[in-house]
């Protein structure tokens, strides 16, 4: 006659190494719950739920009625804030930018054939400035729903086809249109690495934007700096130079006064003293 020993595991230690409701699931139903209270088709709804656990960060899909892109991450206020206002602020900025790449994603999808990627060859920089071009009056028809579930922060942008025309109608005609706003982009970005000190990520981008003469002094003036403090005081010198030579004349006293102390932190002291005595003339011209 046999006996078999039966072993059982205490409660707590089945729930610890076998939780009821996996991270990815409790993230997928969140999703639903969002989902629930929008105006999009049964079908869209289901097939975003049933995609989102594979690509939970991102997602872009395409239906024969629209295209939807969704943005997603992890949030909670009690998590950020204790102070109920500045957590609704936080709250707001989180779900602003989720909602930021979702339009910016559904941009690039619908104007995809008709851009110069070889040229433009940031993608988010690309889609950034895209949106800049429309603004909010030449964005017609994209919707958009943004919220928190469950401790996941959600952004939903989509565009149904057929209010796809009215953007394609809009759509910037030649790189010229582009340009600027796409400059303007990366150096919001390049000053955001400058700022924080990654002063060679700052470079590649700025000479990124120096592809196209962007005739910002600001950029300049930035871009100089970092060639200083990743010891690169020949370069800065010479960009100070172009710069004062193409844009001397629109510069205030004060960014004269910077390029001064540039100029001399890079050991060009004549040129330094130029751009000091520019400085005085033009604060004493009230500009």
């Amino acid at each position: 006659m046999s006996c078999r020993r039966k072993f059982t595991l205490p409660l707590f230690v089945l729930l610890f190494c076998f939780p009821l409701t996996s991270p990815v699931y409790a993230e997928e139903e969140a999703l639903r719950l969002f989902l629930a209270g929008s105006t999009l088709s049964a079908g869209a709804q289901e097939e975003l739920a049933d995609r989102f656990p594979a690509s939970p960060g991102f997602m872009l899909i395409e239906r024969p009625e629209g295209i939807y892109a969704l943005a997603a991450e992890p949030f909670s206020v009690r998590d950020n804030s204790e102070d109920p206002e500045i957590g609704a602020i936080y709250e707001q900025s989180v779900l602003q930018r989720l909602s930021m790449r979702a339009t910016r994603a559904i941009v690039l999808r619908l104007l995809n054939d008709r851009l110069d990627r070889k040229t433009f060859k940031d993608e988010d920089a690309l889609g950034g400035a895209l949106v800049r071009f429309y603004g909010n009056e030449r964005i017609v028809g994209i919707q958009s729903r943004s919220g928190v579930a469950e401790d996941t922060a959600f952004s939903l942008v989509w565009l149904l086809r057929r209010d796809a025309p009215s953007m394609l109608e809009n759509a910037p005609r030649k790189n010229e249109d582009l340009q600027e706003d796409y400059c303007e982009v990366l150096y919001e970005r390049a000053r955001g690495y400058m700022h924080s000190g990654i002063y060679t990520e700052a470079l590649a981008v700025f000479k990124h934007i120096h592809d196209f003469q962007f005739a910002n002094v600001g950029a300049y003036l930035d871009a100089s700096e970092c060639f200083l403090r990743t010891g690169g005081a020949e370069d800065a010198g010479r960009l100070l130079s172009e710069l004062l030579n193409t844009l001397g004349e629109q510069m205030t006293s004060d960014e004269l006064a910077r390029s001064g102390r540039l100029f001399r932190e890079a050991g060009r002291r004549e040129e330094a003293r130029k751009s000091f005595v520019k400085a005085r003339e033009r604060f004493r011209e009230g500009r």
